[in-house]
């Protein structure tokens, strides 16, 4: 069975010096799987962990949302988020879907929505990580593209376009793929980094994201 871990964090320009990159560290190493979270079932295990930092403060994605949902309906309704109506009431079912489901669900490989990657099942319970440039941000990655005399194939009939093999993973293997891309809006540029944790083993347990990697695979450029 494949695990995954996708951490993704979010920074902007005056968050590039020392002080906050070590924070950022703190976020990007490996966690064990929540306790609540249903580990039965088939398919590709995946974790979801999105964060974003604003000076000193590093907040999930599902943090930051709350906190403008909260202002917002403070300032076109007069008043906080109290859960007491039925608007209130499906907006707050919904997040609480969502939250669950980034703590951990099960995926067809195909399924997978991991920027840049794709999962490629094979024999003998072997799985093939794909990494391509999927145009989210800068720099442009160029190369050799496995897929590109492939029919049907997502990215065929692209040929200056990077899309190799990271590793392929057998059973009691496990790889880590290391990326980041800076991304530019009218207002400010903004900055991510994913670390994505990948294992396949047996048996799904909590702690399986906690252990040695024997690959590690990095388009680590440098942003300015």
């Amino acid at each position: 069975m494949l695990a995954i871990l996708a951490i993704r964090i979010k920074w902007y320009k005056k968050e590039r010096n020392l002080k906050c990159a070590a924070a950022r560290q703190q976020y990007s190493k490996p966690i064990s799987i929540e306790e609540g979270v249903n580990l039965s079932g088939s398919g590709v295990f995946l974790v979801k962990c999105n964060y974003c930092q604003q000076k000193d403060s590093i907040q999930s994605d599902w943090e930051a949302s709350e906190k403008r949902n909260w202002e917002l309906d403070k300032e076109s309704r007069g008043r906080a988020f109290t859960g007491s109506d039925e608007r209130e009431q499906r907006h707050a079912a919904r997040r609480v879907q969502s939250i669950q489901k980034a703590k951990g669900a099960f995926y067809k490989p195909e399924e997978i929505d991991i920027p840049c990657i794709a999962i490629i099942a094979e024999e003998n319970e072997s799985y093939r990580i794909q990494w391509y440039d999927g145009g989210i941000g800068m720099p442009v990655r160029k190369g050799g593209n496995a897929d590109c005399y492939k029919e049907g194939a997502k990215l065929a009939g692209k040929p200056n376009l990077l899309n190799e093999t990271a590793f392929v993973l057998q059973e009691n293997e496990a790889g880590i793929l290391r990326y980041n891309y800076r991304c530019i809006s009218f207002d400010d540029p903004w900055y991510e980094s994913y670390y994505v944790y990948i294992v396949n083993e047996k048996e799904l347990k909590r702690d399986i994201f906690l252990r040695n990697y024997q690959y590690q695979y990095k388009q680590i450029a440098d942003l300015f």
